[in-house]
């Protein structure tokens, strides 16, 4: 017999069956606390820094910049560079 969870219907699994699980309140809101945490902080932080750097001077130099691109014939998007076939 298998040792996965079994559930019938109309029933909740008892999650206390399993070892695994079987952590006190304070524990599994420690480790949440712990993930979060360390999402925002290698994650969301540099992210933070970086758009502040890059908009620093403001909403208006980042559309002029775009529209600089756009008369200079530039495309915002880049794309890989396509190999061209030399003729011999």
């Amino acid at each position: 017999m298998s040792t996965a969870l079994t559930v019938s219907r109309g029933t909740r699994p008892n999650y206390q069956a399993n070892p695994a699980t079987r952590e006190t309140r304070a524990v599994r809101w420690l480790l949440l606390a712990l993930g979060l945490g360390f999402f925002g902080l290698f994650l969301l932080l540099p992210l933070v820094a970086v758009f502040t750097e890059a908009l620093r001077k403001g909403w208006e130099v980042y559309f002029a910049s775009l529209a600089d691109d756009a008369r200079a014939g530039r495309s915002t998007s880049r794309r890989w560079p396509t190999r061209r076939r030399c003729r011999p």
